[in-house]
């Protein structure tokens, strides 16, 4: 049977290997032989406090290690039965984590006095503690109106989860875990498994389905930490702990991601990068490091995309944003102006708390951090926080009481006004096919500005879902445009008000049937115009093409003798043509009785305004393929009635309409005006 001894003697050298789980059964089998010995309660007290999920349990045995305390302590002595001095000092951060601040800061005060003023950096330590006590006590007496949610045993374990990430539409999950089965199947030194990444999606019913690998491309035997992920789900950042920790960037295609490569320019050095996020358009990347000429600590940097697509030096975020503690976990909100943030400095109530800041664009400065509060922000380390679009939620990881152990990740619900709520709008739909089979791998939705036909936007649907999200200004007006294989299946026109804080606009694709259900936006606040604060989208530039652009000699005109007539008239870049419109039924119907009666000639006519488009290889394209659409529509529609399709020869103009007023930037002012000349019809002409 081993003796207390040994097991004091072998807890002691596991704490200076810092396995301070082994170390825990060692001395508590000690406990269990001498209870009433100081030292060993002493010991027990310093080993939960670091833990992930125990902390709590410190209070009681360093209690008891107070009540015997000497100045001259022998450490690594078996025989020692007295406490050390710093007893209290560490009694006094077991009772700051237990809220009892107060208990805390007597402590603290107690040991400042034995250590006399002579060691001027431990009583600046201690003064910080005894300031963050009184902090806590502050944000404790006016916690925010929120509710914690965990996300559930298909996300958490009783291993560490931590380092959520989650796509605009919160349709997609991606955290990391430290539970049994990561790749490779090895421990590290503190007795939990290597990181590795996962991913999870939400259900119809809201809830998410059970968390599985992110595939080997991404996860090896090593260490592997999800940060963040683009706003359309489609690029993730991780961190590996290559030369000496780095930032690496994964594409999802298809199904599967990609091989992470590391960030090129000044993101990575020798020192180490611990985070990364990167605004909804690309154009700004945040990143931590903890190379030399910062504040102290690990700091928050920035690179900007230059015009040669690649990224310029590193900036130093300023000492309003760093302090001379630890910074880390940067999340830039859609918006590009909220920066929130895990810090030790600043107002903190304990560990890591969670901080937002404000750009104003106009001066480029940042506003005074503020603490998000309790009871978000805790007496423990509090990190990996991102909001969603709306503000209206977030998601972080946390050690909190009924959990399912260590770090759980949770979903934050405000009850009342959000830290940020910035004039965004978020474009959301899913992609599925009419007969319930995968949808293709290359749909392209893209938006453009219609004020400068500039593309703003583009993105893919998540495959395995069919889910895509994209972030878009408000106080614009935006063309988007569906497109599989190169080919545009169907577009549509959003406008989104000036002023609008949050807008959520639904847009579903349906293929092989009914294309582009619409539904109004959502969640729409109004606020002053001149309160958004959104930078201009960093725009492609793509050069339109008008009919003008085709030269050549003049085509001979053909006239045609008129019949009954189907016309439809569309918004920029429309060309489909429903099977369920009234007028069309109409036209079917009177088609139906003609070719009972025998065959029948129909000319389709296509045309397009002047508006140049950067689509269909220019308007020529969008009036040709408005009359395509139109026959397939005819044919289809034929078919659904059993009419005899052999009886309809179509026939189209040999030259494509581009008609109407020349445009002069004035696509939106004069709409009515040019949809006179968008349309397409068909109607009978003699044989």
């Amino acid at each position: 049977m081993a003796t207390y001894r040994e097991k004091f003697t072998e807890g002691n050298y596991l704490i200076i290997e810092e396995n301070f789980t082994q170390a825990l059964k060692n001395f508590l089998e000690a406990y269990a032989i001498d209870s009433t010995n100081a030292n060993i309660n002493y010991k027990l007290g310093y080993c939960y406090m670091k833990s992930s999920t125990e902390k709590y349990k410190a209070t009681h045995y360093l209690e008891k290690a107070c009540q015997n305390v000497s100045h001259n302590y022998t450490d690594l002595e078996p025989r020692e039965k007295k406490a050390p001095d710093n007893a209290y000092y560490f009694l006094g951060q077991a009772y700051h984590l237990n809220y009892r601040f107060d208990e805390a800061i007597e402590n603290f005060t107690k040991f400042k006095e034995i250590i006399g003023p002579k060691n001027k950096e431990f009583n600046r330590d201690i003064d910080r503690r005894i300031e963050i006590c009184k902090n806590g006590k502050e944000f404790y007496s006016v916690p925010t109106k929120v509710d914690i949610i965990n996300l559930g045993d298909s996300i958490n374990t009783t291993y560490p989860e931590y380092s959520p990430v989650v796509t605009a539409d919160e349709n997609m999950l991606i955290f990391t875990s430290r539970r049994p089965g990561s790749t490779g199947g090895e421990m590290g030194p503190d007795g939990l498994y290597y990181e590795d990444i996962y991913v999870s999606y939400k259900k119809p019913d809201g809830t998410w389905t059970e968390a599985k690998s992110i595939g080997p491309n991404v996860n090896t035997g090593g260490n592997e930490a999800s940060i963040s992920l683009t706003a359309d789900g489609q690029q993730l950042f991780i961190y590996k702990d290559d030369n000496g920790g780095d930032i690496y960037l994964s594409h999802l295609d298809g199904d599967n991601w990609s091989y992470p490569e590391p960030l090129g320019g000044d993101i990575n050095s020798k020192t180490w990068e611990t985070h990364a996020c990167m605004t909804a358009d690309g154009s700004t990347l945040y990143f931590v490091s903890d190379r030399a000429g910062g504040f102290g600590g690990r700091d928050i940097y920035k690179c900007v995309k230059l015009p040669n697509g690649k990224w310029s030096k590193a900036t130093n975020l300023g000492p309003t944003i760093n302090t001379e503690y630890d910074e880390d976990s940067p999340f830039i909100h859609p918006n590009k102006v909220d920066l929130f943030f895990s810090s030790r400095g600043h107002k903190t109530m304990g560990g890591f708390d969670i901080f937002f800041s404000t750009l104003n664009p106009d001066s480029n400065k940042w506003s005074e951090p503020m603490n998000i509060g309790y009871p978000i922000n805790t007496t423990d380390d509090d990190i990996f926080y991102v909001a969603t679009p709306d503000g209206k939620r977030a998601y972080y990881s946390s050690a909190r009481p009924g959990g399912f152990g260590d770090k759980d990740i949770y979903m934050i619900k405000f009850q009342d006004s959000a830290p940020a709520e910035k004039a965004v709008a978020l474009i959301k739909g899913i992609v599925s096919n009419a007969d319930g089979a995968e949808i293709p791998l290359d749909i392209l939705i893209t938006a453009t500005d219609s004020s400068t036909l500039e593309q703003v936007s583009n993105t893919k649907p998540i495959h395995r879902t069919g889910s895509y999200s994209m972030i878009l200004e408000t106080g614009k007006t935006y063309y988007l445009n569906y497109l599989v294989d190169g080919k545009v299946m169907s577009s549509d026109t959003i406008r989104i008000p000036v002023g609008a804080n949050y807008t959520q606009y639904d847009r579903p694709l349906l293929l092989n049937g009914i294309i582009l259900k619409k539904t109004p936006p959502v969640d729409v606040v109004k606020t002053n115009p001149k309160d958004s604060t959104l930078a201009k989208v960093t725009p492609v530039k793509v050069t339109p093409h008008t009919e003008k652009d085709h030269v050549g000699p003049p085509k001979k005109q053909v006239t045609y003798n008129n019949g009954p007539e189907f016309r439809i008239y569309f918004s920029y870049n429309i060309h489909n043509v429903e099977l369920t419109n009234p007028d069309f039924v109409k036209y079917m119907d009177s088609l139906q009785a003609v070719v009972l009666k025998g065959n029948v000639k129909l000319l389709i006519t296509g045309s397009a305004s002047q508006v140049p488009t950067p689509l269909f290889n220019g308007n020529k394209g969008l009036a040709n393929q408005r009359a395509a659409d139109m026959k397939d529509i005819i044919i289809q529609a034929m078919k659904a009635r059993n009419m005899d399709i052999a009886k309809v020869e179509f026939v189209t103009p040999p030259v494509a309409l581009i008609q109407g007023p020349p445009y002069t930037g004035d696509a939106e002012k004069n709409k009515a005006q040019f949809e006179k000349y968008q349309y397409v019809s068909v109607k009978y002409i003699s044989k």
